[in-house]
């Protein structure tokens, strides 16, 4: 068993009375809820993971998007919910950067299972600033067609992120009807304050409705709250197939 955001290192394996490990909200620990140690805990010998619902977005979905990959759901009490972990994680449908020039949405349309189009930039000219004075930025639009949106599916982004003192901001994705239609679909994933000098991730594993046309665009957009500056960066999107019904 891993338990995730655990609220002690020990008390839910020996309330359990299960073997297995824990990892909670601590940067001075290597079981800190970090996206390099959740990747690492993935591998683990583990057959189910257990984690809070209060806090299993903020405190693990952000972080590491990517876990959605790895959890099937078996049971949800409303305070826990009980995942069983995979031995392959489900191969994303598409994958895309969209800071990177190299990027082009008809690449998404290959046969390949899995489909990267260019690498992921980091610190470019092209990455998503908002200084000063500047509160909102357009970072992609692709047509729903093109990316083949399904319901049920899941639309993971990652990336990472710096907000001055007193300046956090959002992301905010949607659908919108068509060019210049109004917005049918939105979700709004928070970044908070940074430490001085420091990148945060952020991340969301969102499940995608099913689009009203074919002509629907996909965006998101980069929303700043407060005065001072943000850079968003390296920028990872990708869909994850829906879930088989067992």
């Amino acid at each position: 068993m891993l338990v995730l955001d655990a609220y002690s290192y020990n008390l839910p394996l020996l309330l359990a009375q299960r073997r297995g490990w824990t990892m909670l909200k601590n940067r001075k620990s290597p079981e800190d809820l970090s996206a390099e140690n959740l990747r690492r805990a993935m591998r683990l010998p583990a057959s189910y993971v257990i984690t809070q619902n209060a806090t299993y977005a903020a405190e693990v979905v952000d972080v590491f998007p990517g876990i959605a990959a790895y959890l099937r759901p078996l049971a949800n009490n409303g305070r826990l919910t009980l995942w069983q972990l995979r031995k392959s994680p489900l191969a994303a449908r598409w994958t895309v950067y969209p800071d990177s020039a190299a990027q082009s949405a008809p690449a998404w349309r290959a046969a390949s299972a899995h489909v990267t189009a260019g690498p992921p930039a980091l610190a470019q000219p092209d990455d998503a600033r908002l200084p000063n004075g500047c509160a909102q930025r357009l970072i992609c639009s692709y047509s729903a067609q093109a990316v083949g949106i399904s319901p049920g599916e899941q639309l993971l982004l990652a990336a990472r992120y710096q907000a001055g003192p007193d300046t956090g901001a959002y992301l905010s994705v949607c659908l919108e009807a068509g060019p210049g239609g109004a917005s049918y679909w939105q979700e709004r994933v928070d970044c908070r304050p940074t430490r001085p000098g420091e990148w945060e991730p952020v991340g969301a594993a969102l499940t995608l409705p099913a689009r009203r046309a074919a002509t629907d665009i996909l965006k998101v957009y980069l929303i700043k709250k407060g005065t001072g500056s943000v850079v968003f960066d390296a920028m990872e999107m990708s869909v994850l197939p829906a879930t088989p019904r067992s």
